[in-house]
């Protein structure tokens, strides 16, 4: 007499295509091995197992998973997923066939809310569709979690569970320590020119708050403020030319580059209104470099208070939270705290055991 199958996970890897750049892609690198390692009954929607996917690392996989798809992810996403599951978790939202047991991940609720209203209420739409059909939802913070309740209110009932990201310390000071990209950031020192310089990480429109950098760069009249993520629109190089050239447009940074240049540089410069998360934020301050951010409740949330806060629209707050700033070092107590609640095997047991209890 032979016993129960074991139960399968099915993941449908789309964050990796339609986030293959950014916070989302490091979480799911960060995540995805570690629950194949786990021992889950693993299955991909590529039609791949866990184990066999991931035999050649993560690249590897990630290559596989689009050679195994037939619908690109932007299709795919919004195509219910019709195979045998026993739970099914997708890496980006994606709805799936009634009474297919399913965990959703959100990262945020900035679409819903801050969307123009026809754009907006369609996203609102289905992710309440999808909200309502899971049997459980991760949020990656309490603030995220709040603002689902805004939004979606007793629909969501009580399966909304807070997960935090994993942030690999590790990974991080590798990267800064590695020769992979120490050509470029040789150049962009070079670029630099031995003046103090900012970084800031990430997207940069509207509650990003991008504007915010006249204000630093008054305040700061010595410093230039280096900017990776997408190409600068035109009224962004304007804005440079405004500022006399102190604003470094980078582009998309591989991982080696960018921890790099946050690790060298004065602080991290957040100036959000509104974040899921603010996977930055918590990089940059594992690596010792400070924050200037706002004092919103998402940044006390994750930094754990380890932020230099200024208030928005102050060239005076911005230059008096400067002069405070100092480097955290490697062995200051908060800093170890703060990597300890981070740390990718704590957080990944997390989503384990989640996916145990809906298995």
């Amino acid at each position: 007499m032979t016993g129960m199958p074991e139960p399968t996970l099915v993941i449908d890897p789309l964050a990796f295509e339609l986030r293959a750049t950014g916070g989302v892609s490091r979480v799911w690198a960060t995540v995805l091995p570690r629950l194949v390692d786990s021992g889950l009954n693993i299955r991909f929607t590529s039609g791949q197992g866990g184990r066999e996917a991931m035999a050649g690392g993560l690249d590897d996989a990630i290559a596989g998973f689009a050679r195994g798809h037939t619908i690109p992810a932007g299709v795919r996403r919004f195509i219910p997923y019709g195979g045998k599951a026993d739970l099914f978790f997708p890496t980006y939202f994606r709805p799936c066939r009634r009474g297919t047991r399913n965990i959703q991940l959100v990262h945020d609720c900035l679409k819903e809310m801050l969307y123009p209203p026809l754009k907006g209420g369609l996203s609102r739409l289905r992710r309440g569709n999808l909200y309502r059909s899971a049997d459980c939802l991760i949020s990656v913070s309490e603030a995220t979690r709040l603002d689902m309740y805004r939004l979606y209110g007793n629909s969501i009932g009580d399966r909304v569970r807070v997960i935090h990201n994993p942030v690999d310390s590790q990974y991080l000071s590798r990267c800064v320590a590695s020769d992979t990209g120490e050509e470029e950031f040789s150049g962009w020192l070079g670029r630099i020119d031995g003046r103090p310089f900012a970084l800031y990480v990430g997207h940069r429109p509207g509650v990003k708050n991008f504007v915010e950098t006249r204000h630093l760069l008054a305040a700061l009249p010595e410093h230039v403020l280096v900017v990776i993520g997408p190409a600068p629109s035109v009224s962004e190089l304007t804005l440079s030319a405004d500022l006399g050239g102190r604003i470094l447009y980078a582009g998309p940074c591989a991982d080696g580059l960018m921890f790099k240049l946050l690790n060298a540089a004065q602080f991290l410069f957040f100036p959000s209104l509104s974040e899921g998360f603010g996977l930055p934020v918590i990089e940059s301050l594992l690596l010792g470099t400070p924050v200037l951010a706002l004092e919103t409740q998402i940044n006390r949330e994750v930094s754990r208070g380890l932020i230099t806060s200024f208030e928005c629209g102050s060239v005076s707050s911005i230059r008096v939270a400067a002069s405070s700033m100092t480097p955290i070092l490697a062995d200051h107590p908060a800093r170890k705290a703060l990597a300890a609640a981070y740390d990718p095997a704590a957080i990944c047991d997390q989503y384990v055991q989640t996916i145990q209890e809906f298995l």
